[in-house]
């Protein structure tokens, strides 16, 4: 007897042919196979007749959590995953940074002038104007322009002073 080629396998003895395994499952050609394996998470296989002696890893940008699978999922906007052979979903972007595209390695951060407060997002808050955030993934509410200072853009890093002979004694404010 032969041994079945990769992704075949026979259950019953003196069989002239070989059976595909079906998707999400594979055998091996080094033994008599019986079964196919399922693809362990982290892993599929999309076909039957394969010919393929492993599971396909998912690739970054994707996961498989569960065995048995033809597929991976895609991160979607908001999350990532860096890894291959991902088993676990994906991870949510952390505060400050965002993702607005489906599978993705990793996240952006938000710019000077803008934050993002929450895990998982797919884009950064704008600073308003009277407002101002001058640190790349900002993860708190932009700043408000303290008395004497203003802000007339949004999405800035920084206010201005009143010029001289013009004041502003109220905080977050656009003019002098």
């Amino acid at each position: 007897c032969n041994a079945c080629s990769p992704g075949y396998y026979q259950t019953s003895e003196g069989q002239a042919i070989c059976l595909a395994c079906i998707p999400g499952r594979t055998g091996h050609a080094s033994e008599m196979i019986y079964e196919c394996d399922s693809c362990s998470p982290g892993r599929f296989m999309p076909d039957s007749n394969s010919n393929a002696s492993e599971c396909l890893p998912c690739n970054p940008g994707e996961y498989q959590d569960k065995e048995g699978q033809t597929s991976c999922v895609m991160c979607v906007p908001g999350f990532f995953n860096d890894m291959t052979n991902a088993s676990v979903e994906c991870k949510a972007c952390p505060r400050g940074w965002v993702q607005d595209k489906r599978n993705q390695t990793k996240c952006d951060v938000c710019e000077a002038g803008s934050y993002q407060s929450m895990e998982g997002q797919t884009n950064c808050k704008i600073c308003q104007v009277g407002r101002f955030s001058d640190s790349l993934g900002s993860s708190v509410e932009c700043t408000q322009c303290p008395k004497g200072w203003v802000q007339h853009m949004r999405m800035e890093k920084r206010c201005n002073a009143c010029s001289p002979g013009y004041y502003q004694t109220s905080e977050g404010q656009a003019i002098c």
